[in-house]
């Protein structure tokens, strides 16, 4: 879909039109911006021009007071147009298309063309699952992501309360501790919070996160303490200290930037996969 507007925008000329005739919409999905970005942007317009035309939709029956364009893509541009107090932007204007191609190509323009928050991409990404009728892969198939990390952002913007959001934000959890952490808690926010807040006080590595969140899934009516020791103890009896040649050192390391992984989780992975070729598990 993307692709598609893309090719409309490449046939079109750009125009020049006025800032107050443009409605942000779902284009404006950002919430926070990096100023020194903006500021960036705000140099190389002055000295440079607008060297990309931003993309708005003409709308139809459009009645007085209304404002007439819709963007599609540009709200840094035209965010950064409406700082320097100018009143114009050139834009491409395509006729209103399928509502639905249009706003993925946005939101999908948004994702890639600066990296966004947490937050952000979390709203991003449930847009466009919505807009695709909740297919997992083709939203992947549109971001980039993994299906895994889309369904994740799914479950921060549906069902994560403000404090999920900013701990991940922040790197004190990660997206899968909290979906694992909602559905230990049958989507319980105030106990998926407490369960959030044991894996961060006791500085738990992401393997003791799925084993803390394991152990509450199974006993739900056992007291969060019960879960950290049952925790440590399973640790400490399986824990198993290796020298690793230099090489393989490097293999993990690029496993690890691939897969998305922690490194107790790419080694676990690897030695589950070695006993299984192996016939031992």
């Amino acid at each position: 879909m993307a692709e598609k507007t893309a090719q409309i925008v490449q046939k079109s000329r750009a125009q020049e039109i006025r800032l107050d005739e443009i409605d942000k919409g779902p284009a404006h999905i950002r919430t926070y911006v990096n100023e020194e970005d903006l500021e960036e942007l705000k140099d190389s317009i002055q000295k440079l021009g607008l060297l990309q035309p931003i993309v708005v939709m003409e709308k139809q029956n459009v009645k007085r007071g209304e404002r007439k364009y819709s963007l599609v893509v540009g709200s840094r541009r035209v965010l950064a147009h409406e700082k320097m107090g100018r009143e114009e932007i050139p834009a491409v204007v395509i006729k209103e298309q399928n509502r639905e191609t249009v706003l993925a190509a946005s939101l999908a323009e948004n994702m890639f063309r600066s990296k966004l928050s947490h937050k952000d991409t979390a709203k991003a990404v449930t847009e466009l699952y919505k807009i695709y009728g909740k297919n997992i892969k083709r939203v992947a198939k549109e971001t980039g992501m993994w299906p895994a990390t889309v369904l994740r952002y799914v479950y921060l913007e549906e069902y994560g309360s403000d404090n999920m959001v900013d701990w991940v934000q922040r790197g004190k959890v990660r997206l899968g501790d909290v979906k694992r952490a909602l559905e230990a808690a049958k989507w319980n926010i105030v106990k998926a919070e407490r369960y959030l807040e044991t894996m961060i006080k006791e500085g738990m590595t992401p393997t003791q996160k799925k084993d803390f969140i394991g152990y509450m899934t199974e006993n739900p009516s056992a007291a969060i303490k019960e879960g950290v020791e049952d925790t440590k103890t399973l640790r400490v009896r399986n824990k198993i200290l290796v020298d690793l040649p230099l090489d393989i050192q490097k293999g993990v390391e690029k496993a690890m930037k691939q897969l998305r992984m922690a490194d107790d989780e790419v080694a676990l992975l690897a030695l589950k996969t070695w006993l299984h070729d192996q016939g031992y598990a």
